[in-house]
């Protein structure tokens, strides 16, 4: 699953929303407003619960459609998330006092709908000079097929002075956990990098990241032997990667990819084979 650092726009400084949201593939549509059928080139077999007129924008963008809350006046938008993919954006406008409801009533129809639902309490600390905030947010997490999820974050905040409740939607790849995330390695690098076979026994805690030095896999493999980390090692090095154990004692081994392009960091811990995949 992907992490993303996008709602402190919404949550701090959304006046500045329209300004800095980039529009990929159609109009930033109002509901109250009307298109006509040039403004919508997306052939879809079936249209969005939002309105035909947002078939470009939702499912062109996701693949599918998100769950639909009844609310008079909203806001549809596409952005770039911090990986570079499309993310939907819904600002749906409510009396103030209405808001903590219709976040209830949003996560029941995402968990009718297929979603696991999950309700945090976050703090975080904004560095643009708000210092730390906290808010509550909802996630709601779908397998679509056997390669990509769909992910929904939900919660309150506030549109150019109006309190809204804003909704955010983008697909990550997935992968079966018993299985080598070959879908994630391949999203990072562009193609597979080798792995220890699959006994059926492993399983496989994986996601992609994202920091200020770029984007990487992050994994821990269980129900592993004792030899995992050797056999690794000596698989790494029939396939022509370079590695380096100077750090190993606080690091573990670097492998170094035969063009130089990434690396594969992993050593054996109290968790598991630990394993860092990133992009030099």
């Amino acid at each position: 699953m992907k992490k993303k650092i996008l709602l402190a726009m919404f949550l701090l400084l959304t006046s500045c929303q329209e300004a800095t949201s980039t529009s990929q593939s159609g109009p930033v549509i109002s509901n109250n407003e009307e298109v006509s059928n040039s403004d919508i080139s997306v052939a879809t077999i079936f249209d969005s619960k939002w309105g035909p007129q947002y078939n470009d924008l939702i499912i062109g963008n996701l693949g599918v459609d998100i769950p639909y809350i009844e609310v008079n006046n909203f806001i549809v938008d596409v952005s770039m998330d911090n990986f570079g993919d499309p993310m939907v954006e819904i600002y749906c406008e409510f009396a103030e006092d209405e808001i903590s409801t219709k976040l209830d009533e949003y996560s029941l129809i995402c968990q009718n709908e297929g979603f696991i639902v999950n309700y945090q309490k976050v703090r975080d600390f904004d560095e643009t000079g708000y210092g730390i905030i906290e808010y509550d947010l909802y996630v709601a997490d779908k397998i679509i097929n056997e390669t990509q999820g769909l992910e929904i974050m939900f919660l309150e905040g506030n549109l150019n002075g109006k309190e809204m409740m804003g909704i955010f939607a983008y697909t990550y790849p997935y992968d079966d956990p018993y299985q080598w995330p070959s879908n994630l390695v391949i999203y990072l690098i562009g193609h597979d990098v080798p792995h220890l076979e699959d006994t059926g026994n492993y399983q496989y805690d994986a996601q992609v990241n994202a920091d200020e030095y770029g984007r990487y896999i992050d994994m821990i493999i269980t129900g592993i032997d004792a030899e995992a980390e050797q056999e690794y090692y000596d698989l790494l090095i029939e396939n022509d990667y370079v590695i380096d154990d100077s750090d190993y004692d606080e690091y573990g081994y670097y492998a170094f990819d035969p063009t130089l392009t990434f690396v594969i960091q992993f050593k054996l811990t109290e968790y598991g084979l630990e394993i860092y995949i990133f992009e030099i």
